[in-house]
């Protein structure tokens, strides 16, 4: 299917680099050595012209950052994991220190994934969920008091927000 995707886009296969998501918050800036391979990584970066980054997200977000400015662009595995690992907020610092994106340059995309109310864990399983950071985004439905449910989306639209992007360059699809 991923072959037909780049035929009909019009991709050539050995321009892409495929982010293999290793459940880490590893992010790996795609060189021209990377191209036509796969990469373990919750995010990839790159600025080397006519590449192509790409993931199959599952149930996760998708969240693409450009800067149109440096012409760089990165792609984030948004699961439950890299989120508390911050590899969002992790990546966009990146293109901020290190690449000199300016926030108000950067462009946000977030891709749909299962929503919040879909998305609950047993409360005994959620050890991770612990910390503090996540607080504000967990909830308890009304019909299920033994679950936890995480609201995924709005914790990357803080580290978003904490970036310094402007909300109006963050779009969100459902």
């Amino acid at each position: 299917n991923r072959r037909n995707l780049y035929a009909m886009l019009g991709i050539d296969e050995a321009r892409v680099c495929i982010m293999d998501v290793e459940g880490a918050d590893g992010i790996h800036v795609v060189s021209e050595s990377d191209l036509g391979s796969s990469v373990k990584a919750e995010c990839l970066i790159t600025s080397t012209p006519d590449s192509y980054l790409f993931v199959a997200p599952a149930d996760c977000h998708p969240i693409t950052v450009y800067d149109p400015e440096k012409n760089v662009a990165a792609l984030v595995h948004a699961g439950w994991r890299s989120t508390g690992l911050r590899v969002t907020e992790k990546a966009i610092q990146y293109m901020i220190a290190t690449l000199h994106s300016n926030p108000d340059d950067l462009f946000v995309g977030v891709g749909p994934a299962v929503k919040m109310a879909s998305y609950g864990f047993e409360i005994d399983m959620c050890t991770q969920l612990r910390e503090d950071d996540w607080q504000p985004y967990l909830y308890r439905l009304d019909n299920q008091q033994d679950m936890i449910h995480i609201d995924i989306l709005g914790y990357n639209k803080a580290q978003i927000a904490g970036c310094g992007v402007p909300s109006y360059q963050v779009y969100v699809s459902d």
